[in-house]
């Protein structure tokens, strides 16, 4: 108290210093063997003697209790055997039966027999309800997801593809309610091998058409597509996932943020700069697909690639037209050593710990490569190294058997150049001459970037003025034939038709 005061504390606060420190000597004292603090209680705790050697009793995992929806119990009041109950498997398929026969079965109670009945272990019962009466459901969009997924977790995936086609045929198109999504996404993740889910695919695309042209069909919504997409990824399928793509283009539903990011997270796990060619003798020997961007300079290719594979900054973007100079090369799901993730043995003798190998090493599917080619057109570089660009460009696309794909970049607001009308012709050009080599046709899609810098949506006669260039500076089967894809890096749109687009330079060698 005195050194509180000589050090010009008030007495009141001297004073209460020293009940503190007295307070506190009290219940130290207090304590087992005078320890005091964390530390003699840490202490304390590790001088125990623990008996390691008894059995731990085992752990029971809790059993998830079934709720009996309140529409089963009505069903089975109502149309059930006398003394049955809801949680009778018998009495429930009896129920169902009687109220469909007296046409007094509802969708809601439907589906809750048939939820039941999987829980009971009876998917005899509750397949041969829905052959039944599944058509119910075709007009009960949440009691079909229901009834879909609890289908799935059941591994009973063929019933639920009976279900599909019995739902969504061809001769019930007009009476179509709820989205076939709600059925075929669940069930595309729950099959199992590559032709199960190609059939799948194929079934769910063709419902989704059908159900688009339904009056009465609910408005399609992109999180079903989402989830198969998730699916997909996590079962490494990039065929998986480009199916998917193909049910949402024949849903005409479009993607949100989601779904770009489980399609970019399956398709490009990883990009990474390789090298900048400037002659067909530096360029790499890659033996895998290769996606060449080619337009006017300025037009957008880098900030392209960074939106393709959702990166801010794989490839350099810049307001100067003219600042990409050389083919720069972008290998997109390239294969990683262990030293890109090292995992270290333990070393008891003293010596440096050595790298361990991984039993999976990182090797993504669906390895290719994106190609920034030079700017065609005004740059701000010497005419003499535009005409090296220009002829480099030629023999790569007439030349290069690994080009599979050709993404010629217009910019939106301005429409095709004369410059853009020279790169029509020049790859019509080479892709005749890759016709003579006995290469593999080039696959051109038009690309219309800055879409959100004309307006929020581009108009048709944008696209049908740029298929008109197209169809005068080469043909018009070419014209006709050759897809259009609008796109903005800033909104990001168009960023799932550029990767519907991109799928068969994907999946080529996969």
């Amino acid at each position: 108290m005195l050194l509180a005061l000589r050090r010009g504390a008030g007495f009141g606060i001297a004073r209460r210093r020293l009940l503190t420190t007295v307070r506190y000597s009290e219940n130290v004292a207090k304590l087992p063997g005078g320890r005091s603090g964390k530390r003699g209680a840490r202490r304390a705790r590790h001088e125990r003697t623990l008996d390691f050697t008894a059995p731990r009793p085992a752990k029971t995992p809790a059993k998830k209790e079934f709720r009996v929806p309140a529409a089963l119990r009505a069903l089975v009041a109502a149309h059930g055997p006398p003394g049955g109950g809801a949680a009778d498997a018998d009495a429930t398929a009896a129920a169902v039966a009687a109220a469909a026969a007296a046409g007094a079965l509802e969708a809601d109670a439907l589906a809750a027999a048939v939820l039941s009945l999987l829980h009971l272990k009876r998917a005899d019962l509750a397949e041969a309800a829905l052959a039944g009466d599944g058509a119910l459901l075709r007009a009960a969009p949440r009691e079909l997801s229901s009834v879909a997924a609890a289908l799935c977790r059941s591994g009973r995936v063929d019933a639920a593809a009976a279900l599909g086609a019995a739902l969504f045929g061809e001769d019930v198109a007009d009476a179509i309610v709820a989205r076939p999504s709600r059925l075929y996404a669940p069930l595309h993740g729950a099959a199992r091998g590559a032709r199960a889910t190609a059939a799948v695919a194929e079934a769910w695309s063709a419902a989704e058409a059908r159900a688009a042209a339904s009056e009465a069909a609910e408005p399609a919504s992109p999180l079903p597509f989402n989830g198969a997409l998730r699916a997909a990824r996590e079962a490494r399928s990039l065929a998986g996932v480009f199916e998917v793509l193909d049910a949402m283009a024949a849903a005409g539903c479009a993607g949100d943020d989601d779904t770009f990011a489980a399609v970019a997270h399956a398709a490009a796990r990883s990009v990474q700069f390789v090298t900048g060619a400037v002659s067909m003798d530096t360029l790499p020997k890659s033996g895998r697909p290769e996606v060449a961007l080619v337009g006017r300079s300025n037009v957008g290719k880098s900030s392209l690639v960074n939106m393709i594979t959702n990166r801010r900054s794989a490839a350099f973007t810049s307001k100067k037209p003219g600042k990409t100079q050389q083919f720069n090369y972008f290998d997109v799901n390239a294969p990683g050593d262990d030293a890109r993730r090292p995992r270290f043995a333990s070393a008891n003798d003293g010596t440096a710990p050595a790298p361990r190998p991984r039993k999976r090493p990182w090797a993504p599917p669906g390895r290719f490569f994106l190609v920034d080619v030079p700017g065609s057109g005004y740059a701000l570089a010497p005419g003499a190294a535009r005409d090296a660009w220009a002829a480099l460009l030629e023999r790569y696309l007439a030349e290069r058997a690994d080009v599979v794909v050709v993404l010629h970049l217009v910019d939106a607001r301005v429409g095709a150049q004369p410059t853009d009308a020279e790169l029509f012709a020049l790859t019509a050009r080479c892709d005749a001459a890759r016709r003579d080599r006995g290469l593999e046709p080039l696959r051109p899609v038009l690309v219309l970037t800055k879409a959100d810098k004309k307006d929020s949506k581009v108009s048709l006669d944008a696209q049908a003025r740029l298929r008109a260039d197209l169809a005068a500076a080469t043909s018009p089967d070419r014209a006709a034939t050759t897809p259009i894809v609008v796109t903005s890096a800033v909104s990001k749109r168009g960023r799932d038709d550029l990767w519907r687009v991109l799928g068969p330079a994907v999946l080529r060698d996969d």
